[in-house]
Formats: C-alpha cells, sequence, structure tokens
C-alpha cells in the first residue's frame, strides 16, 4: 500500500485516506465491477471489512503499530517491518481468522498498478497456511499472501473489455465475489454513473442525434440498451490524447 499511494497520490496532503477512494476493481476482463475499496469491502464483508481497512490506514499513516478489537472479542495488530513487509497478527476464531486473511488479500491485490504502461492486468491473490503448535494455549496459522499477475495484450479484440480505455496502467483482481448480472455474459465494466463520469470528464448526459452520451474532450460513452434497471455503455477514446468527437461513435 505504501509503494501505490507514494507513485499514485504524491500530490496528495492526506495520502492514507485515499486508500478508502482507490478504485477497486474487482472480477474478470470482461466482467468486472469497479468501486470505491471501501464500498467493495462493505458490499463483500460489511462487518469486518472496514475495521481491517482502518487498521491498514492507521499503520500506513503512523508508522507505528495499531490495535484495534472487532465486535466479536477479534483482536487485529497491524505493523509495518523495517523490511517494509506489512504484518497482520490475528487472535481469534479459524473462521474469523480466514475471512480477515481474505481481505487483507483483497486490500493488497486491490492497491497496486499493472507493470506495463497501458495494458491491464489479472491480479489472483493466493494464500499460504502454516500451521504450527503452541507450547500452550490454541494453535497458530502463519499465512503468507502472494500475487499471480497474467497481463491482457489482447483486450482491443474481445468483447466486454472496451472499458479498459477508462485507465492507464489498471490491475483487475480475480478470486473475489461481484454482484451477478441480469444479462449475458462479457458485458464489461458495472460502475456506478458519477464515476464513468469523472473518467471521461464529463459534466452531464448529451443528447446528439437521439443518443446519449457521456462525454468529454478525449473519451466519451454512449448508451447502447438497457437491461432492468442497467443501462449498457460502450467506450470510444481517442489513444493520442487529441479531442473525440460525437461522429466517432
Amino acid at each position: 500500500p505504501v509503494g501505490f499511494i507514494r507513485k499514485q497520490f504524491e500530490n496528495t496532503d492526506t495520502k492514507q485516506d485515499t486508500l478508502r477512494r482507490v478504485i477497486a476493481l474487482t472480477g474478470l476482463m470482461s466482467d468486472a465491477q469497479a468501486l470505491p475499496c471501501l464500498e467493495y469491502l462493505k458490499q463483500t464483508w460489511p462487518t469486518i471489512a472496514p475495521f481491517v481497512l482502518d487498521m491498514i490506514i492507521k499503520a500506513v499513516g503512523s508508522g507505528e503499530p495499531a490495535t484495534e478489537t472487532l465486535p466479536d472479542r477479534t483482536s487485529i495488530k497491524a505493523s509495518m517491518r523495517s523490511s517494509g513487509q506489512f504484518e497482520l497478527s490475528v487472535k481469534g476464531t479459524p473462521d474469523c481468522i480466514a475471512d480477515i486473511a481474505e481481505v487483507f488479500a483483497c486490500i493488497t491485490a486491490s492497491v497496486r498498478s499493472s507493470s506495463s504502461e497501458n495494458v491491464v492486468e489479472l491480479c489472483t491473490p493466493y494464500r499460504g497456511f502454516i500451521i504450527g503448535k503452541l507450547l500452550e494455549g490454541p494453535k497458530a496459522y502463519q499465512c503468507e499472501v502472494g500475487f499471480e499477475i497474467k497481463p491482457d495484450m489482447e483486450w482491443k479484440n474481445k468483447p466486454g473489455r472496451c472499458w479498459h480505455g477508462l485507465f492507464r496502467n489498471p490491475v483487475v483482481v480475480t478470486g473475489f465475489p461481484i454482484p451477478r448480472r441480469q444479462s449475458v455474459e462479457d458485458t464489461g465494466l458495472e460502475i456506478p454513473l458519477y464515476m464513468a463520469a469523472r473518467l471521461t470528464d464529463s459534466l452531464r448526459l448529451y443528447d446528439f442525434h437521439g443518443r446519449l452520451f457521456l462525454k468529454g474532450f478525449l473519451a466519451m460513452l454512449v448508451a447502447m440498451g438497457v437491461i432492468g434497471d442497467t443501462v449498457l455503455w460502450h467506450l470510444y477514446y481517442n489513444p493520442a490524447g487529441d479531442r473525440i468527437s460525437y461522429l466517432d461513435a
């Protein structure tokens, strides 16, 4: 988290708080969801994830160990090692420990950038457990989180992936749930309208020749259809950074 914040938000005064607002991309390359990190965590682990994220923010912000006790009496300690590694210690039931390990894996997978400019990467966290018996008391579990990274080099030629152009070097985290959709597969990215408008730098909806647009200077979204309460959009953008025209749709 520290390296990501320094790279992406070096000119932001409240660097630690940006972890709550980082856009988390979750799912698959052609069926994904975009939400602020905190909102996705609340959606998936509503009772424990906000506590874990706050612990990470406190430890990253102060550089000192941070502790917290959850409502079910699970205790958590977050700390940064001198080597730069982040450590999370949890004391509680096996189920709660496993859930917190998943939350931690999701957060650390989300707050990273693709290793290549303009290439979307798929990040799959994996967890390895080492079980040991203490001399007295309960078992101790040591969990190490790793990541498998796979680039998507052919996204322009496949359906449901036009949205990749909204981001410069994003990472899509897989292995975690997203809401079930009413439509067919490969429908792309599920994203709140306000976020889509911000990413395309559009101030409002525009009607051009009977079609609805969210249009900015170099990118625009064109409404293609409606399924239930969901509007399907297609992204057009100018990779050279020049102005895009309605006629390009």
